[in-house]
């Protein structure tokens, strides 16, 4: 499996940079690595970038100018023999045919390695090849460069993992040092993959020639320790001793506890018979620090104790606050900057349970006291957490996102999103384990600003039948692509509203394209045919088109379609302009390749201005697409300096909605689970063999019987003008009015955002709202519980989960159809495990036999009953 991750950057020339590092696997041929790299990494990832960089063994000690020469395909003295890595990637940069050199024709790869001790970035190895429309790295570039991706690595571990404990409700942390913080950072839990530890060491380095022992602050970060002493040993030679690592036993105070159970480590590394050598150091690795109290409070100790503080280097991996001077590998600041801490007048709670928190917003006063009547409270036992128990992060921005506290109004009633209850004075840091003594949750509530951007679209076009799920769709030009809910662009570009909007779009371009440019599958040249005759309309001349899936061509195997792109492109200098069109936007690959294939055209680069144009932007979150903007209207200067009018980058209808692929999509899961289960249970009754067919077979998706339903119950609708939408054609266009819904309140860069579980935050959505008083439609219940993560509906709170589940029995046993007509779905959620398996102990067997699922719900339960249901939702 590759490991990368894909980072952002301005150089101090100002040219803006995507790029993608990947960490070589020594294991692996490098010519072989590469086309392994190339398959691995999504497309739409890939071809965003405009720099792709090799992070080489980070064991190893490699000559730079070795390195520089092999880049530069000079012949440099000291090159190891033949079956070395450096003779490896020699032969890969000189070979025209080699996986390199054909898989990353049009990106700049750079490697990034250390010599003694120092790290390194080469220049471009296929600069030769790539061609002048890549910006060059300086030596002042790459110095930055360099620093930057440390701490953008540095700080993608801490986004991908549980470490970040956000603010439970504006509740400040007592860290260990008894300092007050707004977040809460437990390295320890960084440690999830082997490759994390081998960056550590990397970034470490610099800070290693002298080091001779390793002590670090806490046991949680033991693992990275005992790991850098072992690369350190194999990066000085095959003799060289490891050195030795200790840790302290917790959290060092200058009281008599701190210092008996600390002194003995100090000592130890730095007295005595066993003590590190003149001219050697102990390195101190510290988690994280936030005033810097602890560096201050060991070096009091060593001073009262006579030991050298000249032996000790002290590294900070993290820094919390920018009042520390500390070497610190990464800087977190920006975080604590981005929280609101709030107090409560409010009086301790009982000992042996505390209470989740509310911030108070900015600029309101936050001494609000005690909680109005019927505010809810969490109590849980005060005891630490296992890390066994935590769960991953959802993405990468959740962690940070975690961080917004929940607003309350003047009033002191809870706003949307919000509970409020009393607040204890501080969240306690266990100063042994590092970690939190609270677990808090949010109830999420749905409100009109998480719809009401993409409503007007679904009020529209879920009456043309727009919307559908469980999709696969092929264009020809990329293979199949599963969508769990899947736009269909034709119905929009053929719709009233779509061209109205399209025309203005078109009447306000200053001038008439010299081309337009858009994928071959029918929907595309519906697109470009409305446009070219608009314009033809209003500026009175012919207008050049080309249809292309991508503007590649391949010089060692031509094809009849290499001629159009010459012939299209013939002429086009640097003030002319064209237009780029696709129907529809999810990850922006299309648009990418175009971008990046215009700077490879047979004659050389476009330089002329782009204008890309979408029909329907439905981004996974609305960052990703004004990402994807910045990116694409960036237009490289030209070489006298002088800047250029920027690209532009429009799509005539934006929304937002989840990208499921099959892994995700709510129906593949179920087929997946019905064949499955085909297999561990003797009889499958009838209704789930035609459901598990149906699924099976319909490629084209659905627009109606997304859910299941006995056949002798009511139709599963939405009645009405709501929050939704008005009421829609089929419930394809109800369920993705909700999955956007959800999605938006995912990615909301305001607000505690929906997600899976960030200890000691959970967020949940509102029960009572789906289930009870609020969304009593039986389209959008249903739709709740399949669009929804079972994080994101499941309370830790026990008495909220038997309350949530009383409510679904109280759905299956309502006498309206209208209501009941959910209940084989939501027996069917049990084995989602998006509802507990405690509701079919509440409700009696013959209501079962009333509402004709006797046999589903004793197949469901048999399914239980084997455990294998449980073991396949891990």
């Amino acid at each position: 499996m590759i490991n990368y991750y894909e980072f952002r950057w301005t150089s101090p020339e100002e040219t803006p940079f995507v790029g993608i590092v990947v960490d070589y696997d020594e294991s692996v041929d490098f010519n072989r690595f590469c086309d392994d790299a190339y398959k691995e990494i999504p497309g739409s990832e890939r071809l965003k970038a405009n720099i792709i960089i090799f992070r080489l063994p980070v064991a190893r000690n490699f000559s730079n100018k070795v390195i520089e020469g092999i880049c530069s395909h000079s012949e440099p003295a000291g090159v190891p023999d033949e079956e070395s890595l450096e003779s490896s990637i020699r032969a890969s940069i000189a070979e025209d045919g080699s996986f390199l050199n054909v898989r990353f024709m049009y990106v700049p790869v750079h490697f990034l390695f250390s010599d003694d001790y120092n790290i390194y970035l080469s220049d471009a190895c296929n600069a030769d090849r790539v061609g002048s429309s890549v910006s060059v790295l300086t030596p002042g570039a790459k110095s930055a460069l360099i620093e930057h991706l440390r701490q953008i690595e540095l700080r993608l571990f801490v986004e991908r993992a549980p470490a970040i404990f956000g603010p439970v409700q504006g509740v400040p942390y007592l860290t260990p040092s008894g300092e007050e913080a707004r977040i809460f950072l437990r390295v320890g839990n960084i440690q999830l993959r082997r490759t994390v530890l081998h960056a550590i060491f990397f970034w470490l380095l610099p800070n290693l020639r002298h080091t001779a022992a390793i002590l670090t602050d806490t046991w949680s970060i033991s693992s990275m320790a005992y790991n850098v002493s072992r690369l350190l040993a194999r990066y000085r030679g095959r003799d060289a001793e490891i050195p030795r690592v200790d840790m302290l036993a917790e959290y060092h105070t200058t009281d008599e506890t701190g210092l008996l159970l600390n002194l003995e480590v100090l000592r130890r590394f730095l007295r005595g018979p066993v003590a590190i050598p003149q001219g050697s150091e102990v390195l101190f690795l510290i988690s994280a620090v936030f005033t810097g109290q602890l560096m201050k409070k060991i070096q009091t100790t060593m001073a009262s104790e006579g030991l050298r503080l000249n032996g000790v280097r002290f590294v900070a991996l993290y820094r919390l606050q920018d009042t520390t001077d500390e070497v610190c590998m990464c800087d977190l600041t920006d975080l604590q900057a981005n929280v609101v801490i709030s107090r409560d007048t409010s009086p301790p709670l009982p000992a042996g349970s505390q209470r989740m928190a509310v911030a108070a917003p900015k600029g309101l006063a936050s001494d609000f006291g005690s909680p109005p009547e019927g505010a809810k409270t969490a109590e849980v036992p005060e005891s630490p957490q296992t890390s066994g128990s935590l769960p991953k992060v959802a993405d990468v921005s959740s962690a940070r996102q975690a961080i917004v506290d929940v607003l309350v109004a003047r009033s002191g009633k809870p706003t949307d999103g919000g509970i409020l209850p009393r607040t204890p004075h501080h969240i306690v840091i266990d100063p042994g384990t590092y970690f939190p003594k609270l677990v808090s949750e949010i109830e999420i509530e749905v409100r009109e600003r998480s719809v009401k951007n993409d409503k007007p679209v679904y009020d529209y076009y879920g009456s043309l039948g727009a919307f559908l799920v469980h999709h696969t769709q092929d264009d020809g030009d990329r293979g199949p692509r599963h969508h769990g809910v899947y736009i269909d662009t034709a119905a929009f570009i053929g719709s009233e509203r779509f061209q109205r909007r399209l025309v203005g779009y078109l009447d306000h371009m200053e001038r008439c394209p010299d081309l337009v440019l858009g994928p071959e599958h029918d929907r595309a040249r519906q697109l470009v045919g409305l446009i070219v005759s608009r314009l033809k309309t209003r500026f009175g001349s012919d207008i050049r088109t080309l249809h292309h899936a991508n503007l590649y061509i391949d010089e060692t195997w031509p094809h009849p379609q290499d001629d159009a792109i010459r012939n299209a492109f013939a002429g086009l200098g640097e003030s002319t302009e064209i237009l780029v069109v696709d129907d529809a936007f999810v990850t922006g690959t299309r648009l990418y390749q175009y971008s990046q294939h215009l700077r490879y055209l047979p004659e050389g680069p476009y330089r002329g201005r782009v204008h890309f144009l979408v029909a329907v932007a439905r981004p996974p979150s609305i960052t990703a697409w004004t990402d994807a903007q910045k990116l694409l209207r960036y237009r490289r200067p030209k070489e006298s300096g002088e800047q250029l009018v920027d690209n532009s980058v429009h799509a005539i209808e934006e929304i937002v909605l989840p990208n499921w692929e099959e892994d995700d999509c709510p129906w593949c899961i179920e087929s997946g689970r019905l064949q499955d289960y085909d297999g561990i249970i003797a009889e499958m009754p009838e209704l789930f063999k035609e459901r598990w067919l149906l699924l099976r077979q319909n490629a084209e998706g659905f627009r109606d019987r997304l859910f299941l339903r006995a056949p002798s119950h009511p139709q599963v609708d939405l009645a009405g003008d709501g929050l939704f939408g008005k009421s829609p054609a089929n419930q394809a266009a109800g369920f993705a009015a909700v999955a956007g819904g959800l999605q938006r309140l995912r990615t909301d860069l305001n607000r505690v955002p929906l997600g899976q579980h960030r200890y000691p935050l959970a967020t949940v959505l509102k029960s009572v709202e789906y289930l009870s008083l609020v969304y009593t439609d039986s389209l959008l219940r249903a739709s709740f519980f399949r669009a929804a993560h079972p994080d994101e509906l499941c309370y830790h709170d026990p008495k909220n989960e038997e309350d949530r589940t009383k409510m679904a029995r109280d759905d299956i046993c309502n006498p309206s159809g209208k209501i009941y007509n959910i209940a084989l779905e939501l027996c069917w959620q049990v084995l989602e495990g998006k509802l507990p398996t405690e509701l079919f102990r509440m409700i009696d067997e013959t209501r079962f036999e009333q509402l004709g699922i006797a046999t589903e719900v004793k197949f469901i339960k048999d399914v239980l009953a084997t455990g294998y249901a449980i073991a396949s939702l891990k």
